[in-house]
């Protein structure tokens, strides 16, 4: 037969309750150490690198690599889109002769 806690002294009533709380303590240890990151796979090895370049500069499109959108419009800024589409090295002279004479931060950048 179950008792009301109206029923019991104070020290009987603080008893019960510790009781009480060292049990949901123990089954929260419990649960914890059973449910742990024992089933996660942290490390994933992986035959290649990954590069976080790839995706942006798009590395393994079958066209190549493509410039970001930031230096595409430091290239229309300084009139030099057609020569990148035309020579790219040549494109790359220009930028480095006018990185000598400006001092364009963008352009470096770029």
């Amino acid at each position: 037969m179950r008792t009301c806690s109206a029923n019991l002294s104070p020290k009987q009533a603080n008893a019960s309750k510790r009781t009480h709380h060292k049990t949901l303590i123990t089954l929260l240890c419990l649960f914890m150490a059973l449910t742990g990151c024992s089933g996660q796979q942290f490390l994933i090895r992986r035959s290649q690198p990954a590069n976080p370049l790839t995706g942006r500069l798009q590395l393994d499109s079958y066209r190549g690599p493509k410039i970001s959108g930031r230096t595409d419009s430091v290239l229309r800024r300084f009139a030099l889109a057609d020569i990148y589409n035309e020579d790219p090295k040549q494109c790359l002279e220009v930028m480095h002769e006018l990185l000598e004479s400006e001092v364009e931060a963008e352009l470096v950048y770029g």
